[in-house]
């Protein structure tokens, strides 16, 4: 409740210019992820959509400071590093698969791997009471 007190007073003020004492529009802005159907609890989706919005500006800012890298380079320079970007980012697309802990792949490949265990005779109680 003190939330939602503290971002009534902040629109409230936003929208009376006499008194900026504090930056109420910039205070609203941090409040931006809440979910405006759910205002009563911070839940799950309300912590999704704020990570994606500092994602989001994160990615922005590093993008920003890339051109603004290459842009300070001569054109030889900003040639080779931009063909070294675009090597990175390959690479990183390249990158193996990776199974999501918990799976049943993921299950198999500790009981191939870290067990030596033939992967066709995978019995998960078997795997369960070696670990």
């Amino acid at each position: 409740m003190s939330r939602l007190r503290m971002l009534l007073k902040a629109k409230l003020d936003s929208t009376n210019t006499q008194s900026l004492q504090i930056d109420h529009a910039s205070m609203l802005k941090q409040f931006e992820h809440l979910d405006p159907h759910n205002q009563n609890t911070f839940e799950a989706k309300d912590l999704e959509l704020l990570i994606s919005t500092e994602f989001k500006r994160y990615e922005m800012l590093k993008e920003h400071e890339r051109r603004e890298y290459l842009r300070g380079l001569d054109q030889e320079k900003r040639e080779q590093e931009e063909k070294r970007m675009q090597d990175l980012k390959f690479k990183h697309r390249q990158h193996p698969k990776v199974n999501v802990p918990g799976s049943v792949a993921q299950l198999r490949e500790v009981w191939k791997e870290t067990d030596g265990l033939d992967p066709h005779e995978f019995n998960p109680k078997t795997f369960f009471k070696l670990h």
